[in-house]
């Protein structure tokens, strides 16, 4: 658990926080394609949230990769709806009180990307665990004890699905 004491004057704001142009696509794109499609839009492999702005129903992540990449069905017609899980958790921006809160909802849920919504339900953006730990190590806002966990697993997973999908040559 993190000690909000440690967290020094007034909260950053949430949009500090926030990816603004994520990979948007639709449970019909095929697997393959996604992964070909985050792979152009450099390293580190990141995510896809599947659905659009206004209903999201799932997130494609590297653990989807791994398991994806795992199976004996990897084939070019495998599509994002055949593979992924749901329902996609996300945060109401209205909701936020501070970046430590927030880091501690996504920890709590096991999650990696936690897209944030507004009072419609539309997506505003996304917060990455690794990004947010990483900002609050960079502005000093946490000791290091405090958030080295979550960012040591998150870089292990994307060094991990890195090597997978140099591995396969996709």
């Amino acid at each position: 658990m993190i000690d909000k004491t440690q967290v020094s004057g007034t909260p950053p704001p949430l949009e500090e926080f926030l990816e603004l142009v994520p990979l948007l696509v639709s449970p019909t794109h095929s697997v393959i394609s996604v992964v070909k499609l985050l792979a152009q839009r450099g390293s580190p492999f990141r995510y896809a949230l599947v659905g659009d702005p206004q209903r999201l129903v799932s997130i494609f992540t590297a653990t989807d990769a791994l398991q994806w990449l795992a199976q004996e069905w990897r084939g070019e017609g495998v599509t994002l709806g055949q593979i992924m899980s749901t329902p996609v958790i996300t945060f109401a921006a209205r909701d936020y009180r501070d970046p430590l809160t927030l880091l501690q909802f996504i920890q709590a849920r096991e999650s990696e990307h936690l897209p944030i919504v507004d009072e419609r339900g539309s997506l505003l953006g996304v917060v990455s665990q690794e990004d947010l730990c990483l900002k609050l190590l960079q502005n000093r806002q946490v000791q290091p004890s405090s958030v080295q966990n979550a960012v040591d697993q998150a870089l292990f997973n994307l060094d991990q699905l890195q090597q997978e999908i140099l591995e396969k040559e996709l």
